[in-house]
């Protein structure tokens, strides 16, 4: 079974045609037994993707709100804790001292950290973004004994990669693999046992080449890192699910 760490499903329906392009991912998902991890960046991403996971047992939905939303809920946190109680995984949450507006740094934090909690009591994998903040990152995961993370496309400095590696992390590659030295570096230094797959699928895609990334992307991403690890696909699609598994 191919696994899709990281993918925002909610999002299809945003495009011209929506309806078209997210029955289209339904069925990819579906047809190609895609475990996918569907990732939110507020309440409304949330809502839609268990949405979605009504109409596909591939689906895993994961509640989150994105550094980018945090502003919009750091005053209303109490209003979230159904949801973050409730929900199977965490994310996408963390920190973005690089894409997102300077006047939402403020609020990322208590954002950050109140999900980190709502994580440790719930004994739930977190789905984290890190961009431009990795230290900060690092310095929070360690400050609240965080366990089960899952570190979603890093593209940081090499020492922050190697600390989190030191603290257990799980670490994603995607699909700016194929465009990016960088990253095919990442990939190739990711321990075998710590390694996942994703898309961050429609934007993802879109972002590097124009074109809306579907699910049966995820195919192309473990075929690139098989390899660059010198792996069969088969062989790294097994290793990946144990991976899945043993978070």
């Amino acid at each position: 079974m191919l696994i899709d760490a990281h993918t925002h499903l909610d999002e299809y329906i945003d495009y011209e045609n929506g309806a078209e392009l997210e029955r289209k991912a339904l069925q990819e998902i579906n047809e190609g037994r895609i475990l996918s991890l569907g990732v939110a960046m507020d309440v409304k991403a949330y809502e839609k993707t268990l949405e979605l996971a009504a109409r596909s047992s591939y689906i895993l939905p994961c509640f989150g709100v994105h550094p980018r939303k945090a502003h919009l809920y750091a005053d209303s946190l109490g209003d979230l804790d159904e949801y973050a109680e409730t929900c199977k995984m965490i994310g996408e949450i963390g920190l973005d001292y690089f894409w997102a507006p300077k006047e939402t740094y403020k609020a990322q934090m208590p954002v950050f950290e109140y999900f980190l909690r709502k994580a440790k009591e719930g004994k739930k994998v977190i789905n984290v973004h890190t961009k431009g903040a990795e230290g900060e990152v690092i310095d929070v995961l360690k400050k609240h004994k965080s366990e089960r993370v899952i570190i979603h496309w890093y593209s940081g400095p090499r020492w922050e990669f190697r600390e989190l590696l030191r603290m257990g992390c799980f670490f994603t590659v995607g699909v700016q693999l194929k465009y990016s030295d960088l990253i095919q570096d990442i990939a190739k230094a990711i321990p075998l046992e710590r390694l996942l797959i994703e898309t961050d699928n429609p934007s993802g895609e879109e972002w590097l080449s124009k074109r809306i990334g579907m699910p049966k992307d995820i195919g192309g991403v473990y075929r690139q890192t098989a390899q660059l690890r010198k792996l069969t696909p088969e062989a790294l699609e097994e290793i990946v699910y144990q991976n899945f598994v043993n978070l």
